[in-house]
C-alpha cells in the first residue's frame, strides 16, 4: 500500500492536533475551567422540562444580576456561586433563542448601582469586618417593566436555583392573576399572618412559599360555603376541630370540582394535641380513605434518632421517608428525595366507583403501629416496648381523583332563611375533583423540614430545607391548579466549579452521597436544637435535665463535624487518585499517538519510490 505525501502530512497533522488536544484537556484537571457535563444527574445542564419551557415562552425576559465585586475576597465561596449562576443564565439565553437575556451589575458602596439595588429590594449585607456593604440578588423582568426580585441568593439554597428562576419566568410569561388558595387551619394559623407584605407573611414556611405564586385566603372553620373563586383548599387541623357546617362546605366544594389538600393526624406533637373519633373522619371515609385515629404509624427501617430527657433512642414514629418510598412515577412526587413525618396516621384505601387512587408516600415493608396515647406520654421508651411490628407497608399520603358523592342526603340549610343565598346542594360531582390526604399535621411545621435563619428580608428565597416537605406541598398546589409547568425534575445542587476536578469529585461523591447527606441533615437538626435550648437559657434558664440535654447535643454536633471531616478526607484521597489515573491514561495515550506519528512518518518515507528520469525516458 502506498501512502502519498499529502495523505501522510494530513494524517500526521491530524494526530498531532489530537495529541495536543489530549494534553491540553488533561491539564484542565489541574487548572480547571473546562465545561463538560459528565455528571450522572446532569448538574451542569438545564432540566429537560426547563428547556421545553424556554422553547414555548413568548415574552422576552431580562435577568439583572447584582453582585458586588467585594464578595470575591469577603466570601470566596459566594463569589464562586455567583460565577456558577452566570454560567446557568448563559444556558437560559442559549436554550431560549435569546428570549431570556441577562446582564451583570456590580454595586459598590454608595455608587448608583448600589442605590438602584436598594430601591428595588436587593438585600444589603456586610463583609466580615463590617466595613463594606455588599449585594447579591437579582431582578427578573419583562420589557413591560413587570418583574420580581430575589433579594439575596443564599448558597445553601443552590439546589432550588433553577426552579426559582423557572417560576418567575413562567409567571411573567403567563401574566395572570395569582390563583386563590383557601387555607383552613384553626389550630395553626391566625388571620393577621395571611397578608401580602413581609410583616404579615405566614409564619409557616410552606405557606410563605405559596404566597410567591398564589393568593392565600383564610377560611373560617365555621364557614358554611367556600367561594367559587377558590380552586384549591388546604385544610390543616386535628380531626375534631371542624364544625358540621365546615364539613358540609368542604363536601360541596369538592363536588363542584374543587381540589383539596388535607392534613390529618391521630396525635399532633407540636401542639401536644390528641385527635378524636368524630370530626373529619366520616368525610374521609365517604371519599374512600380509612384511618384509625387512635393509632400512630412507625417504621423500623426509616426511623430517626430522637433525644428525650437526655437519652438518644431510635424512635419508630419519627420517620425520614427516603426516595424509594416516594412515588417516583407520578409527576407530583417525581424527584422528591426525602420527607419527614412525626407520629403519622396511616391511610387505608377503600376504593369507590369512579375514583382513581394513587399512593404517593408509604413506609417501608417494616411498618408497624402503636397507640397514639402511648406516643403522647412523657416516657418515650414505652413506645419501643409497646410498638407492634406489623412488617407491612402503610400509606402516608394518597391522592384520589374522580367524581365523588356527597356525605349528606340534603342541604344542611334546606329549611334555613339563608338557603336562597347559598349555592344549590349537589348530591354528586359536577366535574372531576382531586383530594390529597397527608397523614401528619406536624409535616408542615418549620422545625421539621426547614431552617429560617436566612429569611430576614428574604422570606422566601432564604428558606433552607433539609427535607422536601415544603416542596411536596407546593407541588401539590401546582398540580391541583394544573400548573404543570411548575412541576420540575429533581432538585439538584449547582456546580460551583465546572472543571474536571469537580467532575471527579462529583463522581466520588455518589458513593458517599447518602451517608454524607444524612450527616448534614443530622448536623442541621442538632444545631437547631442547640439554638432553641440556648434561647430558652437566655430567657428562662435551663433545668439540670435541659443542661444535660444541651451538653449531649453539643457532643453529637462535634461527632457530626468529625464524621464530615473524615468523609471529606476520604473523598479528597479518592479524587486525587482519580486525577492521577486520568493524567496517566491521557499521557500514555498522547505518547502512543506520538509513536504512531513517528512510525507513520517512517513508513511514508520508505514507501516513497524514487524514479530516475533517464530510466523513465528509456521506458
Amino acid at each position: 500500500m502506498t501512502i502519498t505525501k499529502k495523505t501522510g502530512l494530513l494524517i500526521f497533522a491530524t494526530l498531532l492536533l489530537l495529541s495536543f488536544l489530549l494534553i491540553n484537556f488533561s491539564s484542565s484537571v489541574i487548572f480547571g475551567g473546562r465545561y463538560f457535563d459528565f455528571t450522572s444527574d446532569k448538574r451542569l445542564s438545564l432540566n429537560q422540562k426547563t428547556k421545553d419551557m424556554l422553547k414555548e415562552m413568548t415574552t422576552p425576559i431580562t435577568i439583572r444580576l447584582y453582585v458586588s465585586s467585594g464578595i470575591e475576597k469577603a466570601y470566596p465561596r459566594m463569589w464562586q456561586y455567583s460565577k456558577a449562576i452566570i454560567k446557568l443564565l448563559e444556558q437560559y439565553r442559549l436554550h431560549s433563542n435569546g428570549k431570556v437575556n441577562y446582564e451583570v451589575k456590580y454595586p459598590e458602596p454608595y455608587n448608583n448601582t448600589a442605590k438602584e439595588g436598594q430601591k428595588i429590594g436587593i438585600k444589603e449585607f456586610y463583609s466580615p469586618d463590617g466595613k463594606n456593604a455588599l449585594y447579591f440578588g437579582a431582578l427578573v423582568m419583562t420589557d413591560r417593566g413587570e418583574g420580581y426580585v430575589i433579594p439575596e441568593f443564599v448558597e445553601l439554597r443552590n439546589n432550588y436555583l433553577e426552579s426559582d428562576i423557572n417560576r418567575l419566568v413562567i409567571k411573567l410569561n403567563e401574566n395572570q392573576a395569582r390563583p386563590k388558595v383557601g387555607v383552613m387551619a384553626p389550630e395553626l394559623i391566625s388571620g393577621r399572618i395571611l397578608g401580602n407584605t413581609e410583616e404579615t407573611l405566614p409564619k409557616l414556611n410552606f405557606l410563605r412559599q405559596l404566597t410567591n405564586d398564589y393568593e392565600l385566603v383564610l377560611i373560617s372553620p365555621n364557614t358554611v360555603q367556600i367561594g367559587v373563586d377558590i380552586n384549591t383548599m388546604i385544610v390543616v387541623t386535628p380531626s375534631d376541630s371542624l364544625s358540621i357546617e365546615a364539613l358540609y362546605a368542604i363536601d360541596q366544594f369538592v363536588l363542584r370540582g374543587g381540589n383539596l389538600i388535607i392534613f390529618i393526624d391521630s396525635y399532633n406533637e407540636t401542639h401536644n394535641r390528641m385527635s378524636k373519633e368524630e370530626g373529619i373522619k366520616p368525610l374521609l371515609e365517604n371519599w374512600g380513605f380509612v384511618s384509625d385515629m387512635t393509632q400512630v404509624i412507625g417504621d423500623k427501617k426509616n426511623a430517626e434518632e430522637a433525644l428525650f430527657e437526655g437519652q438518644a433512642i431510635i424512635f419508630y414514629p419519627w420517620l425520614n421517608i427516603p426516595w424509594g418510598n416516594i412515588n417516583q412515577q407520578h409527576q407530583l412526587t417525581q424527584g422528591l428525595n426525602n420527607l419527614i413525618y412525626r407520629s403519622p396516621v396511616g391511610i387505608e384505601i377503600v376504593s369507590k366507583e369512579g375514583i382513581r387512587y394513587t399512593p404517593l408516600v408509604s413506609t417501608s415493608e417494616q411498618g408497624g403501629k402503636i397507640s397514639a396515647k402511648t406516643v403522647s406520654l412523657p416516657d418515650k421508651t414505652a413506645v419501643l416496648r409497646q410498638y407492634k411490628d406489623e412488617k407491612k407497608y402503610y400509606n402516608l399520603a394518597v391522592l384520589a381523583e374522580g367524581k365523588f358523592t356527597s356525605l349528606f342526603r340534603k342541604s344542611l340549610f334546606a329549611n334555613s332563611k339563608y338557603k336562597d343565598n347559598l349555592l344549590e346542594f349537589l348530591p354528586e360531582s359536577l366535574s372531576t375533583g382531586k383530594v390529597l390526604v397527608i397523614g401528619d399535621t406536624d409535616f408542615i411545621e418549620n422545625e421539621i423540614w426547614s431552617d429560617s435563619e436566612y429569611t430576614d428580608k428574604n422570606p422566601i428565597y432564604g428558606i433552607i430545607s433539609w427535607a422536601d416537605n415544603g416542596d411536596f406541598v407546593l407541588r401539590a398546589v401546582d398540580y391541583m391548579n394544573n400548573k404543570t409547568k411548575y412541576l420540575q425534575n429533581q432538585h439538584k445542587p449547582l456546580f460551583f466549579d465546572a472543571s474536571l476536578q469537580s467532575l471527579f469529585q462529583d463522581k466520588v461523591m455518589e458513593e458517599y452521597q447518602e451517608k454524607y447527606n444524612a450527616s448534614i441533615r443530622e448536623l442541621k437538626k442538632n444545631n437547631l436544637i442547640v439554638k432553641q435550648l440556648q434561647q430558652e437559657e437566655r430567657t428562662s434558664g435551663l433545668t439540670l435535665q435541659k443542661m444535660k440535654e444541651l451538653n449531649e447535643v453539643q457532643s453529637k454536633i462535634s461527632d457530626n463535624e468529625q464524621m464530615l471531616r473524615e468523609y471529606n478526607y476520604e473523598i479528597a484521597k479518592k479524587v486525587d487518585h482519580q486525577k492521577l489515573k486520568f493524567i496517566i491514561y491521557v499521557s500514555v495515550l498522547s505518547i502512543g499517538l506520538i509513536i504512531i506519528l513517528l512510525v507513520l512518518g517512517n513508513i511514508s518515507r520508505r514507501s516513497r519510490r524514487y524514479i530516475n528520469p533517464l530510466e523513465e525516458k528509456d521506458g
